[in-house]
């Protein structure tokens, strides 16, 4: 290979680095605001009961890295009962299997998985007898998750 073969060869491999950044950047950016869309609509649909003195929201941050997003970092809530019970909810990343972005909502073992289906819309995973299936994230879905992971 001549170096002129060799410098465009090289100049090539910049153009596809370059071009690999930048649709991760605009990949990482809509998930960012995604998950911040979310949170938002969380903290709306769980107003009520955090007015009433029900929940505690407890807003924090957390670093996670994906392999094809690289490293960043987001929110985590907790949501907090009465009796001092605590559900924490962690977004787990953009590329998972099955979805296109889960957040997952936890307390000691139990768990809850809230997944970014193809359409945009978030869902919570409903393990069926032969597949899973989704349920839309409403207010009242949102409360059923948590009684299930409050739940004794």
């Amino acid at each position: 290979m001549s170096s002129g073969g060799f410098l465009e060869s090289l100049r090539q491999e910049k153009a596809k680095a370059a071009a690999l950044l930048a649709k991760r950047e605009q990949a990482l950016g809509t998930w960012k605001a995604d998950l911040e869309s979310l949170k938002q609509e969380l903290v709306r649909l769980l107003k009520g009961p955090v007015d009433e003195g029900l929940l505690t929201l407890t807003e924090g941050q957390m670093d996670l890295r994906e392999e094809l997003l690289g490293p960043y970092t987001t929110w985590t809530l907790t949501i907090e009962a009465p009796a001092g019970a605590k559900v924490k909810v962690r977004p787990k990343g953009l590329h998972v299997v099955g979805a296109n972005g889960r957040v997952d909502f936890s307390l000691g073992p139990k768990q809850v998985m809230l997944v970014r289906r193809e359409n945009g819309q978030w869902s919570w995973v409903v393990h069926g007898v032969r597949k899973n299936e989704f349920a839309e994230l409403t207010e009242d879905s949102l409360l059923e998750a948590l009684e299930a992971l409050f739940s004794a």
